[in-house]
Formats: structure tokens, C-alpha cells, sequence
């Protein structure tokens, strides 16, 4: 990717990604450290894979073609840089936390509550759809 917005979005997500990761998954983070760390704090990272993250963060909104990413979104959008969108998300973090709302501080929280909250409104649709089927299979049966 050459947008430099989109790699600053991509390597907070690696970062907060295999921060949260390192843990259990060291040996296989490996794979992505550069050769020399040279005198830095923070690990260096050889390889970030952008694509995958942004597939699998952006899930349903984001597709990518040989041509580079392509973002579903609202006509008359107006993009904004990425240091913008984090300072819009950390105000929002704050002000949720000041009125006393559970907030996600990370982009791994962020993602998993969403998945955990599609899968939530997947199920509830089951539900609803099942008790439809129920409802019009009980009245057939009550018409025989």
C-alpha cells in the first residue's frame, strides 16, 4: 500500500495486534521482526501485513484489488487523515468514560466487541426468523 495514511492505520494495528499477541504467539511473530533491532525500545518490524489486517478489521467495508483498497462508504464522505480519526477516537473514548459507558481502548477490544456484537445480531435474527417459521408451520398445521 502507498497511501501513508493507510500504513500508519496498519502499523497501529500491528502494533496493538501483536502487543496483545506476544504473549502465546512469540515464535510466529518472529517471522515479521527485522534482523537488526538496533538500539530501539519498540520491536522493528521487517513485514506488516496491511492487507490482512485490513480485511479482516474492515470486514464487509474494505476490499482490495490489485489496484489498491476500496472503502464502501456514504456518499459525500469526506476522508480524513489517520492522526484526525485517532484524535476523533480517543475524544470519543474519553467522553464515553466521563458518562460512565464501557469503552474499548484498543483496536483488538474494538474489534473483538464488534464481532462479538455482529455474532450477537446474527444469532437474534436466527431467533426471529426460527419463530417465523414456527409460527407459519403452527398455523398450517392448525388450518389441516
Amino acid at each position: 500500500c502507498s497511501d501513508p495514511e493507510v500504513q500508519k492505520l496498519c502499523l497501529a494495528m500491528w502494533r496493538d495486534l501483536s502487543s496483545w499477541a506476544a504473549e502465546e504467539c512469540r515464535q510466529h511473530l518472529m517471522l515479521f521482526q527485522a534482523d537488526e533491532q538496533g538500539d530501539a525500545e519498540e520491536t522493528q518490524w521487517a513485514f506488516v501485513p496491511a492487507t490482512d489486517l485490513l480485511l479482516l478489521v474492515g470486514e464487509g467495508l474494505v476490499g482490495c484489488a490489485a489496484e489498491g483498497f476500496a472503502v464502501q462508504a456514504d456518499e459525500g464522505h469526506t476522508r480524513i487523515g489517520f492522526v484526525d480519526a485517532l484524535k476523533n477516537w480517543r475524544s470519543s473514548l474519553r467522553k464515553n468514560r466521563s458518562a460512565g459507558k464501557e469503552t474499548s481502548d484498543s483496536a483488538v477490544k474494538l474489534w473483538q466487541a464488534a464481532k462479538r456484537e455482529a455474532q450477537k445480531m446474527d444469532k437474534e435474527e436466527e431467533n426471529k426468523e426460527s419463530k417465523e417459521r414456527n409460527g407459519h408451520e403452527s398455523g398450517s398445521k392448525k388450518s389441516k
